[in-house]
């Protein structure tokens, strides 16, 4: 199995993206976790993609936020959030576009293009 090596702001995205799942008694972490966090740091490239229309990324945030609201709940809050396997096959996909493109590490341009991929 390969390791996935991310860049610092990924990092700290799927950190916000666990904290989110924790907060929200989710069971396991999920990709609309992660592109949630994203739509809501103006510093995000997931964020800034959608501002070139701002009544479509004020509707993409309202839309991820009922995603993730929508999302089963745990009676009680885990301490360890999993990765799901659509996180998992998210990740891979983001993984084989920075290797095709030569990347050691997974970045944001990645990330965002594996939220954008056919196969979601």
């Amino acid at each position: 199995m390969l390791t996935m090596q991310f860049t610092q702001r990924v990092d700290a995205a799927f950190a916000a993206a666990h904290e989110l799942a924790s907060l929200k008694r989710h069971a396991s972490l999920e990709p609309v976790h992660l592109a949630q966090v994203m739509i809501q740091d103006d510093q995000a490239m997931l964020s800034v993609i959608a501002a070139a229309d701002e009544k479509g990324a004020q509707q993409l945030a309202a839309t991820l936020g009922e995603a993730v609201e929508h999302l089963p709940t745990l009676g009680n809050p885990q301490t360890e959030v999993i990765a799901s396997s659509a996180l998992q096959n998210f990740l891979q996909r983001a993984q084989t576009l920075a290797q095709q493109s030569g990347d050691e590490f997974i970045s944001e341009d990645w990330v965002v293009m594996a939220f954008f991929s056919d196969e979601l």
